[in-house]
């Protein structure tokens, strides 16, 4: 049994482990399919910090446990980078049930990645949290999902459809930016925020359609992209202020 406090390194995975829990820290060695212990010295981990594998070009894979709550978890020496930025070769990721938090940066940069399914209580996509993944296909969002996080999928080049739960409240500035592909977008009724434009959308002058931008939240995505949701909604209002094509989504029988 090691002190508190004590740092370890397993498997070329490094671990802060404190009283109560245990934290995956600045991990430089990290290589190949990794998986990150559920416990250590008898501590469950619940987090991974910013900046833990920042960079690891050789890391291929990772697979997260269940109990980790946290992924770019900020600490007083973690930096500002985020858990996976700069993982060139990343291409599987798995992200247990028990994650609530998608932190900042946390995957930005990940240029390999293909597809990625956030599951369970998850309710916030942090700022910048998948930015430039270039590559990136596929994204399945938590039920919880309340926040898309300002550019958080900016950059994402070859996404081509995107559907926020219902639930969903805020989508941020510039969150789908330069999303070359993506055609088709659904937003609920409940999403209230769209980029900077909040509450009545409609009776705002939204700067994007003065610079004959699409918006600010989608700028650069396709011509053809299409907003699907409710008569009447934020949505709506937005699609149209915007001169985005806009569909009323079917009812589900």
């Amino acid at each position: 049994m090691g002190l508190f406090g004590q740092k370890s390194e397993i498997n070329g995975v490094r671990y802060s482990v404190g009283k109560k829990d245990a934290k995956v820290i600045k991990s430089p060695n990290a290589a190949g399919n990794i998986s990150i212990l559920a416990e250590v010295e008898g501590k469950p981990v619940t987090g991974i910090e910013n900046g833990a594998f920042k960079k690891c070009k050789d890391l291929t894979g990772v697979v997260i446990p269940e109990g980790v709550k946290v992924i770019s978890e900020i600490s007083l020496t973690s930096g500002e980078s985020g858990a996976f930025s700069g993982c060139i070769n990343l291409v599987d990721v798995t992200i247990p049930a028990s994650v609530y938090l998608i932190g900042d940066n946390a995957f930005e940069k990940c240029a390999s990645l293909k597809e990625i399914v956030i599951p369970g209580i998850a309710d916030t996509i942090g700022d910048y949290a998948f930015l430039n993944c270039e590559n990136l296909e596929s994204v399945t969002l938590a039920v919880h999902i309340r926040r898309i996080g300002d550019h958080a999928f900016s950059g994402c080049k070859k996404l081509g459809s995107m559907a926020l739960p219902e639930g969903a409240r805020m989508i941020g500035e510039s969150a789908f930016s330069g999303c070359a592909q993506l055609r088709s977008i659904t937003i609920p009724a409940s999403v209230t925020q769209i980029d900077t434009f909040y509450d009545d959308i409609n009776a705002l002058a939204p700067r994007g359609a003065l610079s004959g931008a699409l918006s600010f939240a989608f700028t650069g995505c396709s011509p053809e992209l299409t907003i699907i949701g409710q008569a009447g909604s934020s949505a709506e209002k937005y699609a149209k202020k915007q001169r985005i094509n806009f569909t009323v989504a079917v009812a589900a029988s």
